[in-house]
Protein backbone atom coordinates (compact mmCIF):
# COMPACT_ATOMS: atom_id res chain seq x y z
CA UNK A 1 0.00 0.00 0.00
CA UNK A 2 2.66 2.03 0.59
CA UNK A 3 4.35 1.62 -2.90
CA UNK A 4 0.99 2.83 -4.44
CA UNK A 5 0.14 6.09 -1.99
CA UNK A 6 3.32 7.23 -0.71
CA UNK A 7 1.16 9.89 0.75
CA UNK A 8 -0.21 7.42 3.16
CA UNK A 9 3.58 6.79 4.35
CA UNK A 10 4.08 10.71 4.61
CA UNK A 11 0.90 11.37 6.63
CA UNK A 12 1.58 8.09 8.93
CA UNK A 13 5.13 10.31 9.41
CA UNK A 14 4.10 13.57 10.32
CA UNK A 15 1.47 12.23 12.81
CA UNK A 16 3.82 10.60 14.27
CA UNK A 17 5.75 13.56 14.32
CA UNK A 18 3.44 15.76 15.57
CA UNK A 19 1.71 13.36 18.53
CA UNK A 20 5.15 12.86 19.68
CA UNK A 21 5.57 16.48 19.74
CA UNK A 22 1.75 16.80 21.48
CA UNK A 23 2.47 13.98 23.62
CA UNK A 24 6.40 16.22 24.81
CA UNK A 25 4.93 19.40 25.24
CA UNK A 26 2.21 17.81 27.65
CA UNK A 27 4.05 15.37 29.74
CA UNK A 28 3.24 16.64 32.65
CA UNK A 29 -0.51 16.36 32.15
CA UNK A 30 -0.17 12.81 30.43
CA UNK A 31 1.86 11.72 33.51
CA UNK A 32 -1.31 13.00 35.59
CA UNK A 33 -3.70 11.60 33.77
CA UNK A 34 -1.86 7.96 34.00
CA UNK A 35 -1.14 8.31 37.40
CA UNK A 36 -4.92 8.80 38.40
CA UNK A 37 -5.77 6.14 36.07
CA UNK A 38 -3.24 3.52 37.41
CA UNK A 39 -3.61 1.82 41.08
CA UNK A 40 -0.66 3.78 42.05
CA UNK A 41 -2.56 7.40 42.65
CA UNK A 42 0.33 9.62 41.23
CA UNK A 43 3.53 9.33 38.95
CA UNK A 44 6.17 11.44 39.89
CA UNK A 45 6.69 14.32 37.54
CA UNK A 46 10.25 15.90 38.69
CA UNK A 47 11.99 16.70 35.95
CA UNK A 48 15.79 15.14 36.97
CA UNK A 49 18.08 16.45 34.03
CA UNK A 50 16.55 20.09 32.76
CA UNK A 51 19.26 21.90 34.96
CA UNK A 52 21.83 20.23 32.93
CA UNK A 53 21.41 21.82 30.02
CA UNK A 54 21.32 25.57 31.62
CA UNK A 55 24.85 24.68 33.74
CA UNK A 56 26.37 23.48 31.04
CA UNK A 57 25.77 26.42 28.79
CA UNK A 58 26.09 28.73 31.86
CA UNK A 59 29.41 27.54 32.10
CA UNK A 60 30.36 26.75 28.45
CA UNK A 61 31.18 30.26 26.32
CA UNK A 62 33.62 30.99 23.50
CA UNK A 63 36.09 28.78 22.05
CA UNK A 64 34.66 25.78 24.51
CA UNK A 65 31.86 25.29 22.58
CA UNK A 66 33.29 24.90 19.22
CA UNK A 67 36.80 22.92 20.50
CA UNK A 68 35.88 21.68 23.66
CA UNK A 69 37.42 21.17 27.19
CA UNK A 70 39.50 17.89 25.93
CA UNK A 71 39.05 14.39 27.28
CA UNK A 72 39.62 15.35 31.06
CA UNK A 73 37.86 18.31 30.67
CA UNK A 74 34.63 19.54 33.16
CA UNK A 75 31.61 22.20 34.13
CA UNK A 76 31.11 23.64 37.17
CA UNK A 77 27.66 22.58 38.53
CA UNK A 78 26.08 24.87 41.03
CA UNK A 79 23.96 22.02 41.53
CA UNK A 80 26.06 18.95 42.69
CA UNK A 81 28.01 21.81 44.75
CA UNK A 82 24.65 22.65 47.02
CA UNK A 83 24.36 18.97 47.07
CA UNK A 84 27.89 18.54 48.48
CA UNK A 85 27.40 21.40 50.77
CA UNK A 86 24.14 19.61 52.34
CA UNK A 87 24.17 15.91 52.28
CA UNK A 88 27.54 14.06 52.95
CA UNK A 89 27.15 11.73 49.89
CA UNK A 90 27.25 13.65 46.82
CA UNK A 91 28.85 13.98 43.28
CA UNK A 92 32.34 16.50 42.83
CA UNK A 93 30.92 19.73 41.15
CA UNK A 94 33.50 19.90 38.76
CA UNK A 95 31.92 17.41 36.57
CA UNK A 96 33.60 14.84 34.58
CA UNK A 97 30.82 13.85 32.69
CA UNK A 98 27.61 14.96 31.27
CA UNK A 99 24.56 12.88 31.45
CA UNK A 100 22.91 14.09 28.07
CA UNK A 101 24.56 12.68 24.96
CA UNK A 102 24.69 15.38 22.76
CA UNK A 103 25.97 17.43 25.59
CA UNK A 104 29.04 15.08 26.43
CA UNK A 105 30.27 15.10 23.06
CA UNK A 106 30.60 19.00 23.42
CA UNK A 107 32.24 18.90 26.81
CA UNK A 108 34.96 16.61 25.36
CA UNK A 109 35.27 17.79 21.16
CA UNK A 110 32.79 20.26 21.17
CA UNK A 111 30.50 21.09 18.03
CA UNK A 112 33.21 19.69 15.44
CA UNK A 113 33.15 16.64 17.66
CA UNK A 114 29.44 16.44 17.60
CA UNK A 115 29.77 16.70 13.67
CA UNK A 116 31.95 14.19 13.28
CA UNK A 117 30.21 11.83 15.68
CA UNK A 118 26.75 12.63 13.82
CA UNK A 119 27.10 12.95 10.63
CA UNK A 120 28.10 9.48 9.72
CA UNK A 121 24.90 7.80 11.03
CA UNK A 122 22.78 11.15 9.95
CA UNK A 123 24.16 10.34 6.32
CA UNK A 124 23.53 6.98 6.38
CA UNK A 125 19.73 7.39 8.07
CA UNK A 126 19.00 9.57 5.16
CA UNK A 127 20.33 7.80 2.05
CA UNK A 128 18.26 5.04 3.11
CA UNK A 129 15.30 6.55 4.01
CA UNK A 130 14.72 9.09 1.03
CA UNK A 131 13.77 5.94 -1.24
CA UNK A 132 12.43 2.79 -0.29
CA UNK A 133 12.73 -0.24 -2.63
CA UNK A 134 11.57 -3.87 -1.64
CA UNK A 135 14.76 -5.38 -2.07
CA UNK A 136 16.29 -2.63 0.87
CA UNK A 137 13.66 -3.37 3.59
CA UNK A 138 16.39 -4.33 5.94
CA UNK A 139 18.18 -1.33 5.72
CA UNK A 140 15.36 0.65 5.92
CA UNK A 141 13.97 -0.73 9.12
CA UNK A 142 17.55 -0.09 10.74
CA UNK A 143 17.93 3.63 9.91
CA UNK A 144 14.73 3.70 11.31
CA UNK A 145 16.61 2.62 14.49
CA UNK A 146 20.04 4.37 14.04
CA UNK A 147 16.79 8.03 13.49
CA UNK A 148 15.27 6.43 17.26
CA UNK A 149 18.91 6.32 18.99
CA UNK A 150 20.04 9.38 17.60
CA UNK A 151 16.64 10.84 18.83
CA UNK A 152 17.22 9.26 22.11
CA UNK A 153 21.15 10.93 22.09
CA UNK A 154 19.23 14.53 22.83
CA UNK A 155 17.79 13.61 26.34
CA UNK A 156 20.27 10.91 27.43
CA UNK A 157 22.53 7.84 26.52
CA UNK A 158 26.02 9.64 26.43
CA UNK A 159 28.12 7.68 24.01
CA UNK A 160 30.65 5.08 25.83
CA UNK A 161 32.93 2.44 24.94
CA UNK A 162 30.42 -0.41 24.95
CA UNK A 163 28.51 -2.86 22.51
CA UNK A 164 25.59 -0.36 22.12
CA UNK A 165 27.52 2.17 20.12
CA UNK A 166 29.44 -0.59 18.92
CA UNK A 167 26.79 -1.87 16.97
CA UNK A 168 25.14 1.46 16.30
CA UNK A 169 28.17 2.39 14.06
CA UNK A 170 28.39 -1.22 12.59
CA UNK A 171 24.30 -0.92 11.24
CA UNK A 172 25.04 2.59 9.94
CA UNK A 173 28.13 0.72 7.84
CA UNK A 174 26.11 -1.81 6.84
CA UNK A 175 23.89 0.13 5.25
CA UNK A 176 26.06 2.26 3.39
Amino acid sequence: IFKKYPLIKLAIAIGFLVGSIILITNLEFYLTLFGRLSKAGSVSTMDTRSFLFDEFFTDFKGKDIIFGRGFFGTYFSPYFLSLQKTAEVADIYYRLDVEVGFLQLILKGGIIYLFIYLIPLIYTVWKRLKIYLEEYRLEYCLSIYILAEIFIFLFEDPPSYHFHFFLLFFLAGYIY
